[in-house]
């Protein structure tokens, strides 16, 4: 028996089958019968891709016109072709079991081919028949995030601004811009736009008809600003930002920090007031009828080294109280061609303008009407009752214990600024060609094949008391740190030691250590924007800004100083890179130019006003002490400030003369002296158990030599001096005297000679001490 179709294929309109029953020799058919197969309309076979936004209802519903006496509905989904999953009422779904299906807030999890299973009962007939609908493809796109937007401002390279929009969904998308309605196709989760002049900006992203929620407003600034004089005192036309040119048509008094791609000044009287910062990427144009002031303390600093600068600033300095009529200021010029006679005064007097000359180890005269040559420096003299013009350009007379007005006209200096005439083994005196502080640790390093590793600051202190001495000196600063030559009266920090910030207009002595170029360049310019405190340490204003380093050091100042205003100050600290042997990266010299005192740690026989010491720090470790002094009477050495680990160390000061050894953090140590020089008497430090570990040199019989004015002056503290010998050191005796029946002897008949002798002192008691000096 088989059943036989009559007709090709199976078909929606009805096919006609007939049973065959055969036997294998013969058959017989049955009667022809028609199969209808019912078909479920209401679905296009052109529709079968249905595409939805996140989160949106879908419904659709099966024509129930045909076919009828329908039993259920059961509507599947399949992910994947050929396996199909009953759809079941839920939180998206109802109707699974209807006509209509429905699809609430619909996610690309409930993307997925549907169809529907119709049960009826066929014409006729008391069976059930199934039929299925054709598949319909329901998509439902990803949720269209708000894009996140990051904004690259207008520069002074790239004049227009660009947005990175972010967040954008899987797919090909539309990012549509609301300034101009352009838009932009493409895929990826993320696309740079470019080009973008000033102005407002939201983007939305779109997929067919589903968009996302507005980004967030962004705006691109101007690239060009202006401040404009109104009825309010004045306004910038647009929002102000760091990366415009900014044109000045009118007066402006800063109220703090300006950054700018340029500067041009066409008319009004601008003025940069003390402590604020204008930095300037590129050029500064004073070309136009306006003027651009920086007041004393204020700063312009350029960062481009090519940028040429148009017109005349007027640069601002209050020079330190000036204590006599012979006190000099050190300038550095920051602008060009600035006459040194028209910076505060226009005496042509013989005395009053000098430089420097390495090839002399001399000061050369100045006329006023000479040109300050940029990274060079230069000294002026105060006079008593010298009427000049301050620089508000006010007729001024100077009063000795005052200060004076200096003032600078001309192009500020900018760029790379070589220095010539530096010569090895000599002092060089440089200024700061800049009108902002520069680095000094930059400088040196910049310049650590041609400069020994230690600065000098020429200082002017004054009286602390009537009739007390005044007496200028060299604050010093290296890698080790600053030393002071002068106290500070309150607690805390030592103000008046050098914060590696050289200002504007300052002048410096350094040594030469071969005969190259000096440089000074745009790295090493300072401009802390909102904290503005480079520039204010013009020697000698004060300045708290002793900052922690970045490296490993341990320090500690000493001062030695007496009741009528002597003060030297020594430093000596542990840090990274430093060695025991001499270092001119760490080890500076003194300058010797206190008039009544000096005050040094000594290292290979060289006077120190600062040493650095190797690290790891030792307690073990001790550093010999020198002082000279003019003077007779009572000195004091104390500690002016510690820091790393010599916080909570013990300090020492051992006397060899007293035999003491007295901890400073207890206090200040006292002592008596005459005048002289004195290397061997005081050791700094760190432990008690000196006697017990390390052998104390101690002077024999308490016999000091020291030499003073070229003459050598013996000192017994403990007995009468009988006799003294002087021998060279092939054991010719130079020198004798007999019968001194005296406690002290000064030789003042034996001429220097530039080599080491041997002072012999035979005491009363009959003991005796021999040292070595140099003579």
């Amino acid at each position: 028996i088989r059943i036989q179709s009559i007709g090709s294929a199976l078909s929606p309109n009805g096919t006609q089958y007939q049973v065959v029953v055969s036997n294998g020799t013969c058959s017989i058919n049955s009667n022809v019968a028609t199969l209808s197969v019912n078909e479920i309309t209401g679905v296009s076979p052109t529709a079968t891709m249905v595409t939805q936004c996140y989160g949106t209802n879908y419904s659709y519903t099966v024509s129930t016109s045909y076919p009828a006496n329908v039993v259920s509905y059961q509507w599947k989904s399949s992910v994947t072709s050929g396996v199909w999953n009953n759809v079941i009422d839920g939180p998206h779904f109802s109707g699974a079991t209807t006509a209509t299906l429905n699809i609430s807030n619909g996610t690309p999890a409930e993307s997925a081919e549907y169809r529907v299973y119709i049960t009826f009962r066929s014409s006729g007939a008391n069976c059930n028949a199934t039929s299925a609908s054709r598949d319909r493809k329901l998509t439902f796109l990803p949720l269209l995030l708000t894009p996140a937007t990051i904004v690259t401002q207008p520069t002074c390279v790239v004049a227009t601004g660009s947005v990175v929009l972010s967040g954008l969904p899987t797919g090909i998308w539309t990012v549509t811009q609301s300034r101009d309605s352009s838009q932009i196709t493409g895929t990826g989760t993320s696309i740079n736009i470019p080009g973008l002049a000033s102005g407002f900006y939201t983007y939305v992203v779109s997929i067919g008809s589903c968009i996302s929620v507005a980004s967030a407003e962004v705006e691109i600034y101007a690239i060009t600003n202006t401040w404009n004089m109104d009825s309010g005192g004045g306004s910038w036309a647009n929002t102000l930002t760091s990366t415009q040119a900014i044109t000045f048509n009118g007066d402006y008094n800063s109220t703090g920090d300006l950054f700018a791609c340029s500067c041009r000044v066409d008319s009004g009287a601008v003025v940069i007031k003390s402590g604020n910062v204008l930095k300037v990427t590129n050029e500064i144009n004073v070309s136009g009828g306006g003027s651009l002031t920086f007041e004393n303390n204020a700063s312009l600093v350029q960062i481009n080294e090519t940028a040429a600068n148009y017109g005349n600033i007027i640069y601002k300095r209050t020079t330190p109280i000036l204590a006599n009529n012979y006190d000099f200021v050190y300038w550095g010029s920051p602008v060009q061609d600035q006459a040194i006679g028209t910076i505060w005064m226009a005496s042509n007097w013989a005395d009053t303008f000098y430089n420097f000359n390495p090839a002399t180890n001399y000061w050369a005269r100045n006329y006023a009407a000479d040109k300050m040559i940029p990274g060079k420096g230069y000294i002026s003299r105060a006079r008593n009752g010298q009427t000049g013009w301050d620089y508000n350009n006010v007729v001024s007379t100077f009063t000795v214990g005052g200060t004076w007005a200096a003032k600078f006209y001309g192009p500020p200096n900018n760029g790379v600024i070589p220095v010539k005439d530096c010569i090895s083994g000599k002092d060089c005196l440089l200024g700061n060609p800049y009108p902002s502080a520069i680095d000094a640790d930059a400088f040196l390093l910049e310049n650590s094949s041609v400069l020994g590793g230690t600065i000098y600051f020429w200082t002017h202190n004054t009286p602390m008391i009537n009739n007390a001495y005044n007496s200028n000196d060299y604050a010093s600063y290296n890698g080790v740190g600053g030393t002071a030559t002068f106290p500070s009266f309150s607690t805390g920090y030592n103000t008046n030691v050098p914060s590696g910030k050289i200002a504007a207009g300052q002048a410096f002595f350094a040594t030469a250590i071969a005969t190259k170029e000096v440089v000074f360049n745009n790295s090493m310019r300072l401009s802390s924007l909102g904290a503005p405190i480079e520039n204010i340490q013009f020697f000698k204003t004060s300045s708290n800004n002793k900052k922690t380093s970045r490296i490993e050091k341990h320090r500690v100042w000493l001062n030695l100083s007496n009741t009528l205003g002597v003060f030297k100050q020594t430093l000596v600290g542990y840090l990274t890179n430093a060695t025991n042997d001499y270092d001119s990266r760490f080890d500076g010299e003194s300058m010797n130019g206190n008039t009544y005192a000096d005050f040094y740690s000594i290292n290979q026989d060289k006077n120190l006003t600062i040493q650095g010491r190797a690290l790891p720090f030792d307690e073990n470790d001790f550093v010999p002490l020198g002082f000279k002094t003019s003077i007779n009477g009572s000195f004091t050495i104390d500690i002016d400030e510690v820091d790393g680990l010599l916080t909570n160390q013990a300090v020492y000061l051992e006397d060899k003369v007293t035999n003491t050894l007295f901890n400073l953090k207890n206090g200040n140590y006292t002592f008596n002296t005459t005048s002289g020089t004195f290397n061997d008497r005081f050791v700094l430090r760190y432990t008690s158990k000196t006697l017990g570990t390390v052998a104390v040199e101690k002077p024999a019989n308490q016999v000091v030599v020291s030499i003073q004015n070229k003459q050598i002056k013996i000192t017994s503290f403990a007995e009468t001096i009988e006799k003294v010998l002087v021998f060279d050191l092939s054991g010719k005796q130079r020198y004798q005297k007999r019968a001194v029946n005296n406690t002290e002897l000064l030789i003042t008949t034996l001429a220097p000679s530039n080599q080491i002798l041997l002072v012999k002192a035979v005491l009363q008691n009959g003991k005796s001490s021999t040292k070595k000096v140099l003579f």
